[in-house]
């Protein structure tokens, strides 16, 4: 168990976790989330860490018109192949 599940974390939603693994084959694990309302949908813009052992800036979105505490977040992927996040 990690130190943040330890500490108390209950209650909290985890969204994007790199010990279950991401929905997307390009990116190990995201962190330092920047949040921003662009238009009438949430917009989350996260520093993630590549399976080519590199940082990109990704993006990950709510539904538009969702809540900003909907925990429906999903990366931003290529339409063509939706396990790709598409780096910014």
């Amino acid at each position: 168990m990690d130190q943040w599940r330890a500490t108390g974390a209950r209650g909290e939603a985890v969204l994007f976790d790199m010990l279950d693994g991401l929905p997307v084959r390009n990116v190990f694990g995201v962190s330092d989330p920047d949040v921003h309302r662009i238009g009438d949908r949430w917009v989350m813009f996260l520093g993630g860490f590549t399976t080519r052992l590199r940082v990109s800036l990704f993006a990950a979105a709510l539904p538009p018109g969702a809540p900003l505490s909907d925990d429906r977040w999903a990366l931003l992927t290529d339409p063509r192949r939706p396990r790709r996040a598409v780096p910014l």
